[in-house]
């Protein structure tokens, strides 16, 4: 184990270097941390900053400050940072996946999956490197091999909700709804506040045709989320739908494009309601606006024209709206693809990347010296493994949720899960 060899250097290393390394994992640095996983990605970069401007050579703060660019969408910013720290540490794995999901969402396909097998390849071992390329694979439709590289993450670690919901992602994907459900039960006996898997349960169950029990699930995640988890809004909208309730289904759909207006996948269910109800203008607007934010929406960009076609058959002399008419012909330019890995799990009260794989470590160097100890924590979070992060560190940003379904990872618009 990478702490018990990191041991054997604690008695040849003069007490003052250690307390110089220590820094590195500063309560700022963590300060940071817990900030942008609670959505204040500016206060974070401010702390970051600030200890860098400190400590110029900080690899942690580099390593973080990335992620918090990234996760704001200056996605080049994230990547020269990242270079930086691999000129400095060219066998740093953790980076190079990092880097794999920067220049993913920066369309650099080709350099993204080099990246991510340079992080495998460095460290076989690295649970967040196989997840992360199982996002890259699942993307780009290669769905056995994302399959593979999650039962790899497995292996590593069991007890890893995140490869589980990412497993049962893509079981989904793969409309093996059985299977689906076994992971996402499996993931909330590991995390059972999670709202990510209590609402991906919900979302199996309504496909399978549990409408009341994927209800249920819904109002829960909702409960645990203080009423703010929108993919829940979603389910609760189709569940409705489904049941004939179209006045419940509105009602959720509306406040899940309220809460955040540039979910292409809250546009297309309000349409879907829209459309059950007979509305047929204002679901047409709906999903030409879903387009305009994402124009590779595959449910808008296959409804819409049938909903035209069906509009203007029944009125030849029907008005449309410009965006109506152009569906989609218009970028607004809002990038919705922010990647961090955690769209295979989602985010809520239960472990995220490296929190899991980290405990084992803590219980070991509570045998250690006390200084010892300081230097394993610096040794485990910045040597490349992700793994290793102290508690409550998490090293490829802890997901949002509108990073949940909005990145490239998320196929925006596929036909499986959520197919309205």
């Amino acid at each position: 184990m990478e702490l018990v060899r990191s041991g054997s250097l604690f008695l040849v290393i003069a007490v003052a270097s250690i307390m110089a390394q220590v820094h590195d994992v500063s309560p700022e640095v963590r300060q940071a941390v817990l900030l942008k996983n609670a959505g204040h990605a500016i206060k974070a970069e401010a702390i970051l900053r600030t200890v860098l401007h400190q400590h110029p050579d900080s690899i942690p703060a580099m390593d973080e400050l990335g992620l918090v660019l990234q996760a704001q969408g200056r996605r080049q910013e994230a990547l020269l940072l990242f270079k930086k720290i691999l000129k400095a540490e060219p066998d740093n794995a953790g980076v190079y996946s990092n880097m794999g999901i920067c220049l993913e969402a920066m369309d650099r396909d080709d350099e993204a999956l080099s990246a991510f097998k340079k992080a495998i390849e460095l460290q076989p071992n690295l649970r967040s490197a196989h997840v992360d390329i199982a996002n890259y694979y699942r993307y780009h439709n290669h769905l056995p091999k994302a399959i593979r590289h999650l039962k790899r993450a497995i292996e590593i670690t069991p007890t890893d909700p995140i490869a589980h919901g990412g497993l049962g992602a893509v079981l989904s994907d793969m409309e093996n709804w059985d299977e689906a459900e076994a992971q996402y039960r499996v993931l909330l006996k590991l995390a059972p506040r999670n709202v990510h898997g209590i609402t991906e349960l919900g979302n199996v169950l309504l496909r399978k045709g549990h409408t009341d029990r994927a209800i249920k699930r819904f109002e829960k995640a909702l409960e645990l989320s203080g009423g703010s988890w929108v993919r829940a809004m979603d389910g609760m909208g189709r569940a409705y739908r489904e049941k004939g309730n179209l006045v419940e289904a509105e009602k959720y759909a509306k406040m899940a494009v309220a809460m955040r207006p540039v979910d292409v996948q809250s546009r297309d269910v309000l349409a879907s309601v829209y459309q059950a109800e007979g509305h047929s203008k204002r679901a047409a607007n709906e999903y030409a606006t879903a387009l305009r934010y994402n124009p590779t929406d595959k449910v808008a960009s296959k409804r819409l024209p049938k909903l035209i076609v069906s509009m203007e058959k029944k009125d030849p002399n029907v008005k449309l709206p410009a965006n109506v008419k152009q569906f989609g012909g218009v970028d607004l330019g809002t990038d919705i693809r922010t990647y961090p890995h955690e769209h295979l799990m989602g985010n809520g009260d239960e472990p995220t990347a490296g929190s899991s794989d980290s405990a084992q470590y803590i219980l070991i160097g509570a045998l250690v010296v006390v200084v010892g100890a300081a230097l394993a924590i610096y040794l485990q979070c910045w040597s490349g493994n992700n793994e290793g992060y102290a508690p409550g560190y998490a090293p490829v940003g802890a997901g949002e949720e509108d990073d949940l379904y909005q990145s490239k990872g998320s196929f925006p618009g596929k036909d499986s899960l959520y197919e309205l």
